[in-house]
């Protein structure tokens, strides 16, 4: 039996500073960068509407020590190449021990990258 592999993304996580660089470009505080697991809602609850996934997916990371914030900036690159960007609507940290801890990150407005 092989093993489960709960983090098969990869994701940056990042934070606007409310600065800009020398070219314009808004300046981000990297949060976390790293392994990920994207899951969505069971049941059909998740719908691709011009790009935008009309659901709350959640983002799972093996991360304790960060601290999130609403609309945080998430860029996830799943397994097979697709890219999403999506902003935290909420998340929750576990940490009951070195074999069960980790954040869970309820994401909303999020975007395919390739529809942009």
């Amino acid at each position: 039996m092989s093993e489960l592999n709960f983090y098969p993304d990869n994701c940056v996580l990042k934070r606007a500073t409310g600065t800009v660089d020398a070219h314009g470009d808004e300046v981000f505080d990297l949060l976390y960068e790293g392994e990920c697991g994207l899951q969505f809602p069971s049941g059909g609850a998740t719908s691709l509407q011009g790009g935008i996934l009309q659901s709350y997916p959640a983002l799972m990371i093996p991360a304790t020590d960060i601290l999130l914030k609403q609309n945080d900036t998430i860029l996830i690159t799943m397994d097979y190449g697709r890219e999403l960007r999506g902003t935290v609507e909420q998340y929750d940290v576990v940490a009951y021990d070195d074999e069960l801890a980790g954040a869970t990150i309820w994401l909303d407005s999020v975007i395919d990258t390739m529809e942009e």
